[in-house]
């Protein structure tokens, strides 16, 4: 795909967790802003726009190989719901080979998923993610 006359592929992305590579077969994520705009009476438009909190979310899309590989790091016992803190790096260069960075802080996992299915035959999952912090281009 070519943005602004730069191509970016998929083979040019890295991610890590917590300082390990990670075999991730996509990531989605992203910052929401709440916005609230006051009106007031004999006006259409609004007077002011205000801006509140950010919520930063995402999604981790990970193989069954790599489930194991990551349950097997934690304490036996534990879910994924129970590790807090985690950073999450996402390099990715264009084909000047221009290398973008993108810091996902204080990461936790929503859910720990287990889907085995005929359907499913690489056992691919999507973990949603909470995210405390995304600091794009670092």
């Amino acid at each position: 795909m070519a943005v602004n006359g730069q191509s970016y592929s998929y083979e040019s992305i890295e991610v890590t967790l917590n300082g390990k590579l990670i075999s991730a077969t996509g990531i989605k994520y992203g910052t929401k802003r709440n916005i609230e705009k006051k009106y007031t009476l004999g006006n259409a438009n609004p007077r002011a726009i205000i801006k509140g909190a950010k919520d930063h979310t995402g999604e981790l899309m990970l193989e069954h190989n790599e489930i194991i590989r990551l349950q097997n790091s934690i304490p036996k016992g534990s879910d994924f719901t129970d590790i807090s803190g985690m950073t999450i790096i996402v390099k990715y260069q264009d084909e000047d080979a221009v290398i973008y960075t993108d810091r996902l802080e204080a990461v936790v996992f929503e859910e720990h998923p287990k889907e085995f299915k005929a359907e499913n035959s690489n056992f691919e999952y999507t973990l949603p993610i909470h995210i405390g912090k995304i600091v794009y281009n670092s």
